[in-house]
């Protein structure tokens, strides 16, 4: 009767924030927060990236998009590094970044799930690999990767290559632009921390529960099951200050049935809400 629901997401919402347009329709304490917001988002940012060519470096930032909305995994905390390397104007270094980043994604995949399914039709290095066709092969083979997702990991490894070997004719904005873009399209089809990822229960966006039917699959179980709480349908979440951000507190001290129900049926009992008895 109970359900995963993801905790440890990893995300970055300042492009977004950074590029949102003020306007004067909006109620006056309202605008007087956002253009708050702005200024000190703006100085953290300088602090970080340095004010020299400030415009350049904030359109480039703000333009990227926000950062692959992920479930936390060993090395989710390396995205924003590569990503720096854009907003600093170093192109072709954002471009290489993000494939060499790719294909420790694809290493750190094969690594961990190697031993959840059969032998794969292709022959696995045991330590870390830089022939991508083989690891995305067996991603596919799997079920991990679809048909779309192989096909992007194969182009980010072009564009990684073109990187290396200054194959760009110009800075090289638009290949890493797409390089990056591809990044967040492998992280999220896999590992994403929403919806549509297909792990999730796709009518419910809002809270990420992890379907029934993807419950016992290698990837929920190496990767989400560790940052879940597995919750049943009354449960209710708190967020407490915490050192460096705030901290999720889960309150689900209900007794529940030791049943099994579907999706639909846990959504329902979650709008209904506990018995008057149990609440």
């Amino acid at each position: 009767m109970r359900r995963y629901r993801l905790l440890g997401i990893s995300f970055d919402s300042r492009p977004s924030v950074l590029g949102t347009e003020i306007s004067s329709d909006w109620d006056l304490e309202v605008q007087a927060q956002w253009k708050k917001n702005h200024r000190s988002l703006r100085e953290d940012l300088q602090a970080y990236l340095g004010s020299a060519e400030w415009a350049r470096k904030e359109q480039d930032f703000v333009e990227l998009g926000q950062a692959p909305w992920i479930v936390v995994f060993d090395g989710s905390d390396e995205v924003q590094e590569v990503r720096n390397t854009f907003a600093s104007g170093n192109y072709r270094a954002a471009a290489g970044a993000a494939g060499a980043l790719g294909e420790r994604f694809l290493n750190m995949l094969v690594r961990d799930l190697r031993e959840e399914f059969p032998p794969a039709s292709v022959q696995l290095a045991r330590r870390w690999s830089s022939k991508w066709q083989p690891l995305v092969r067996a991603l596919e083979d799997w079920g991990v990767f679809t048909e779309d997702l192989a096909a992007a990991a194969m182009r980010l490894a072009a564009l990684r290559n073109m990187a290396l070997h200054r194959g760009f004719a110009s800075d090289g904005r638009s290949e890493a632009m797409e390089a990056h873009g591809i990044l967040r399209t492998l992280m999220e089809g896999v590992l994403g921390g929403l919806p549509p990822t297909r792990w999730f229960i796709q009518h419910h966006a809002h809270e990420p529960l992890i379907a029934e039917e993807y419950e016992a699959h290698p990837v929920v179980q190496v990767y989400y099951a560790p940052q879940s709480a597995y919750v049943g349908p009354w449960h209710k979440l708190d967020f407490e200050p915490a050192p460096g951000g705030m901290r999720v507190v889960v309150h689900d001290s209900h007794e529940y049935a030791d049943v099994s129900i579907s999706d639909d049926e846990f959504l329902a009992l979650r709008r209904e809400g506990p018995p008057l008895s149990d609440a």
